[in-house]
């Protein structure tokens, strides 16, 4: 009976049942691909985890990546299947071993000189018997281990020394087999002669690395691409930067922008094109700045545009991509709105002037994300429609990823969340079949935080989890938005035990920024903590990095509006009517929108505002105005939030009428507090209720 391994679902229950824990997807991953699903694999790999403490909810917080050892007691059971076959046969596995998972018979005839293939055979036959191998049915000759784990073991059982020889000799035999079709197996061949390489020099692993990384970046393979291009990077590492190198650095930080990689990718642009500049090649400085993947790359390398942009000839058609992507720098960085719209209208003039579509949709995108940077919603859309009507249906190029994006968070904020699910949606269905992890990340923390806005709870953190684990090494100023949506679904649903884990999780998320925006993020972070949960410790925690923030300079009003809404509820929460009133003034410009970006309503929260400065004539017009949104774009759970304020505004007024209507309004309010299970404001309203019936 042929029993299948469990699935990668199955591993993650398993793991649930054993530890205790929920399993981060990156966890469930490398040990589904360790083990292959091998129930006993499975059970001494975890087993090992749960006895070196590795899956307390301590430590799985703590980290962002996996890899796992395999226990000893695995390697034994391998070890007593492989010592029922005979020495020969292991000889031959052995050596199979180094040259892979798979292999051939055409290959182990060359590297076994010393019996006959029908003797080969005979001993492949032995060990088919034993189910160490089987043979593949597509190809006759072919062959695999039944277990990556086999082939590691035997493999760990040669010397170095021998292993290195037996490698070289794999290599050069694979290239000489392959012939004019070498480059074909680049990838395959990179692995020998790297591990040949204190034998057969490096020469060989320079170019075979470098065009598999070259391959694997056309195929979105992004993560074998990094592995090839950093191995031909090690080739030569004593070896001063050429056009070469500066090639592969160009490559690699593509590679690593998919990645979510931004730091590592922006310095590998920045060496190129410092040596494309110094050897005055200012076309490849120029193609390499053409497409920059991520914006938080182009961010990093602000000041290298100008630096290109002043040496390209006006007539060429590079510089139209320049100045697109100078722009979404430019106006991604700072308030300068003005310079960015400039260059924008540049790129837009060299795509008129060479008939470049693309590139006016790459204008157009970059234009939408600097709109959204500085909260011009209805230009945001516009421009990324604009976009979008350039592009072929089912582009899934970065310029469409961009577009979908902004188009989705743009509709979304001017009160259609539905429309922007479904461009969201879009980005994340083309980014996962890209195996981009960065705009697959981004995708699913905006989708986390509508998800939210919806009262999808469970969904919602699900999604802002696994857009956690895709880009968390971008730090909190990428993630914020992600730990918002689970502080909202733990802290409106009364878990106060998860909002507090929450809290000290976005915390630590943080350790590694320095700049001023995850300052404002965490003041938002504890201020909606402190306002949902009625805690005065978080308000006071909100104040302390509401301060780090400093005074508003050159910033994106994103990043203003952001420091802002904490103050704002901090204002609320302390009942400081001077800074309740600054906090109006400079939110009052975004009335009739929803900052998706950081899960509040505008018009409710100028209604706690105008409470909290004392004008109650102004708090009723913005609770009305917040009302007619949430209703219209579905936000539920905050229209039961305005529903349950603007109740307590009207029975504390008490003007002829306030009482009937404050009572229907805390009826819908508990009708939907009920269903989606928001549990503290339902007993906030039944608590008011009690009191008013004494």
């Amino acid at each position: 009976v042929l029993l299948r391994g469990l699935t990668a679902a199955d591993i993650g229950r398993f793991i649930e049942i054993a530890a205790g824990v929920t399993p981060p997807s990156g966890l469930v991953e490398s040990i589904f691909t360790q083990t292959e699903g091998n129930p006993l694999f499975v059970t001494e790999v975890v087993r090992l985890l749960v006895e070196e403490g590795e899956l307390t909810p301590e430590k799985i917080a703590s980290r962002s990546s996996w890899t796992v050892r395999i226990p000893e007691s695995v390697r034994d059971v391998i070890g007593r299947r492989l010592d029922r076959v005979s020495q020969r046969c292991n000889e031959v596995l052995t050596i199979a071993s180094v040259i892979g998972r798979d292999f051939n018979l055409e290959d182990l005839t060359r590297l076994n000189d010393d019996i006959s293939e029908d003797r080969l055979l005979e001993v492949l036959d032995e060990a088919l018997s034993a189910r160490v191998i089987e043979e593949l049915r597509d190809a006759v000759g072919h062959y695999q281990f039944t277990h990556a784990l086999i082939q590691e073991t035997l493999n760990a059982e040669l010397s170095i020394t021998r292993r290195v020889r037996l490698q070289a000799r794999i290599a050069e035999t694979l290239e000489s087999i392959y012939g004019d079709q070498a480059d074909d197996h680049a990838a395959e061949l990179a692995g020998h002669f790297a591990e040949a390489e204190t034998v057969l020099g490096s020469e060989r692993l320079f170019y075979y690395s470098r065009l598999a990384g070259e391959r694997a970046l056309t195929t979105y393979g992004y993560e074998e691409a990094i592995v090839q291009f950093e191995r031909a990077l090690a080739a030569r590492s004593d070896q001063p930067i050429d056009g070469d190198e500066a090639a592969i650095r160009v490559g690699l930080s593509m590679a690593q922008a998919a990645a979510a990689m931004v730091a590592d990718s922006a310095d590998n642009l920045t060496r190129a094109v410092d040596f494309y500049l110094g050897a005055d090649d200012v076309d490849e400085a120029a193609a390499a700045l053409r497409d920059v993947h991520a914006l938080y790359v182009a961010t990093r390398i602000v000041d290298v545009f100008p630096r290109v942009i002043g040496r390209v000839s006006e007539d060429s058609d590079q510089l139209g991509h320049i100045l697109a992507n100078y722009g979404l720098a430019v106006g991604g960085t700072s308030s300068d709105y003005a310079t960015a719209r400039d260059a924008f209208d540049r790129s837009m003039q060299f795509a008129d002037q060479f008939g470049d579509v693309r590139l006016k949709a790459l204008a157009f995108a970059n234009f939408a994300t600097v709109d959204g940077y500085h909260l011009k919603w209805d230009s945001a859309s516009a421009h990324a429609r604009e976009a979008l009507a350039l592009l072929p249906a089912d582009d899934e190029s970065v310029i469409a990823f961009r577009a979908h994006l902004w188009l989705g968070i743009a509709t979304a904020s001017t009160g259609q969340p539905h429309e922007g699910l479904v461009h969201v949606d879009t980005l994340c269905q083309a980014a996962e079949r890209r195996h981009d992890t960065y705009w697959l990340g981004l995708g699913l923390t905006r989708k986390a935080s509508f998800l939210c806005g919806f009262g999808e709870w469970e969904r919602a953190e699900q999604t802002a989890t696994e857009a956690i684990n895709l880009v968390g090494r971008l730090g909190i100023a990428s993630t914020g938005s992600a730990y918002l949506v689970r502080l909202q679904g733990a802290a409106r649903t009364g878990d106060r035990d998860r909002a507090e884990e929450v809290l000290k999780e976005a915390l630590e998320a943080s350790n590694a920024d320095d700049d001023r925006w995850p300052n404002a993020l965490l003041a938002l972070i504890f201020a909606t903590a402190g306002h949902v949960l009625g805690l005065p410790e978080h308000i006071s925690t909100a104040s302390e990095y509401l301060e780090r923030f400093g005074v508003e300079c050159d910033d994106p009003p994103v990043w203003s509006s952001t420091a802002i809404l904490a103050s704002g509820l901090i204002a609320i929460e302390g009942n400081d009517k001077a800074m309740a009133l600054e906090a109006h003034e400079r939110l009052a410009p975004q009335r009739g929108t929803h900052g998706v970006w950081h899960a509040v309503i505008i018009d409710r929260l100028l209604g706690l505002l105008s409470i909290t400065s004392g004008d109650e004539e102004q708090a009723t017009t913005h609770f009305e105005d917040a009302l007619g949104f949430c209703r219209d774009g579905g936000c539920r759970p905050d229209l039961a939030w305005t529903c349950s304020d603007y109740a307590e505004l009207l029975l504390a007024r008490d003007d002829p009428g306030d009482r009937e209507k404050a009572i229907e309004l805390q009826d819908e309010a508990l009708a939907i507090t009920q269903e989606l299970g928001m549990r503290p404001l339902t007993e906030r309203i039944l608590a008011r209720r009690e009191i008013l019936r004494a």
